[in-house]
């Protein structure tokens, strides 16, 4: 016998036990089982742009009395989702235009108040602008209280509740 007909005699006799076992009401057997990834559970589900907006804001507590609010102020806002200093800037100016648009060369303003030289390079300024507005973004999705680019070279706007 030759090799390719030992093979062929030994794959049919497996086949012939299989369907026995099959027959005869035996298990079947086990396949191995691949390990499932484990999917990390993260803040961000969905970008931001396409979290849905709420209908209404979800009651937060005021840091002062803990009374619940249905509709927030910008303090409240930032001392309940702990928004850092800088996401704080681009939060404040933008709150302050009551949805209006505002330019993004007065964010940078605020941004870099402090700063004596005015900060970085514009490329840079503009790279840590949509850094930290990414990060405020997931920060507050979900919340009721998200920016909104309002078109090319005309600024962001503030968008509270349902729009």
């Amino acid at each position: 016998m030759t090799a390719s007909k030992k093979g062929a005699a030994r794959y049919e006799q497996m086949a012939q036990v299989h369907v026995a076992d099959l027959f005869n009401g035996a298990p079947k057997p086990a396949r191995p089982v691949k390990k499932e990834r484990r999917k990390q559970i993260t803040r961000k589900e969905l970008p931001p742009s396409k979290m849905p907006r709420p209908e209404y804001f979800q009651p937060i507590a005021c840091p002062c009395c803990n009374a619940m609010v249905s509709t927030p102020t910008l303090e409240i806002v930032v001392d309940h989702y702990r928004v850092p200093p800088t996401e704080q800037a681009i939060l404040r100016t933008v709150w302050k235009a009551k949805g209006r648009p505002v330019p993004t060369e007065r964010i940078f303003d605020a941004m870099y108040a402090d700063d004596p030289d005015g900060g970085p390079a514009p490329g840079r300024m503009y790279a840590a602008f949509k850094a930290c507005l990414h990060n405020l973004r997931c920060r507050l999705a979900g919340s009721g209280v998200s920016i909104e680019n309002t078109g090319y070279r005309q600024g962001y706007r503030l968008v509270l509740g349902k729009h």
